[in-house]
């Protein structure tokens, strides 16, 4: 389980710091930690995601955007 902890008014992961977070209407969170990828358009993170499971992998802006985070 990772470890999430306020600091100096930034969240850290891990001890890694939290760039950009979204909150679902579901309760799913998504804390992106690094930008792998970026356009114009859209940007592909990596992070973490709570959810039904807690995991670490990649996810596009757009598509979290899309379902109305």
């Amino acid at each position: 389980m990772a470890k999430l902890e306020g600091k100096d008014g930034k969240l850290y992961i891990d001890g890694i710091e939290v760039i950009k977070g979204w909150e679902s209407f579901s309760g799913w969170y998504w804390f992106a930690i690094e930008i792998t990828e970026k356009t114009e358009d859209d940007a592909l993170y990596f992070g973490f995601v709570q959810g039904f499971e807690e995991e670490w992998g990649y996810f596009r802006e757009s598509e979290l955007n899309s379902v109305g985070n």
